[in-house]
């Protein structure tokens, strides 16, 4: 079984730089747009709180074995592929749902968002534990 945890470091940074960008805005702004200061403030302020949260939350799992691919937390899954004889996968782009590539069994059993994960290191990993893949990837590995 190959596990990977969800990288936040990525995700802590670009808070960081919105934060820094937000609070400059709102600095700058005081002395001849003081209302679109306050909003930039607002926004630098609501930025800093989300970075918060979302860095001390729990990082998610993936769990990948010969058997089923899984996604969760360490106590439980919130989405898994399963194999069947039939099962292959695919890396697709999916913006509408937040992450820009998720991980799909072509036969529809399951999907998988990979916001936080190396699309290369889950792509080994699957192809690692036998898994296959319908197109050729758009990484290399």
């Amino acid at each position: 079984m190959t596990e990977l945890v969800q990288r936040k470091g990525e995700m802590s940074v670009v808070m960081g730089f919105l934060v820094v960008v937000f609070a400059l805005a709102a600095w700058r702004g005081m002395d001849k747009a003081p209302v679109i200061a306050i909003i930039c403030g607002v926004l630098a302020a609501g930025t800093a709180v989300l970075g918060v949260l979302l860095a001390r939350g729990e990082p998610t799992v993936m769990r990948i074995t010969p058997f089923e691919i899984t996604w969760g937390t360490k106590d439980a899954v919130k989405t898994q592929i399963v194999r069947d004889p039939a099962s292959r996968l695919r890396f697709r782009r999916n913006a509408r749902i937040g992450s820009p590539w998720v991980l799909i069994a072509v036969n529809g059993a399951g999907l998988v968002q990979l916001q936080g994960f190396h699309p290369q290191a889950v792509g080994k990993a699957c192809t690692d534990h036998g898994w296959e893949f319908e197109t050729p990837q758009p990484f290399t590995w």
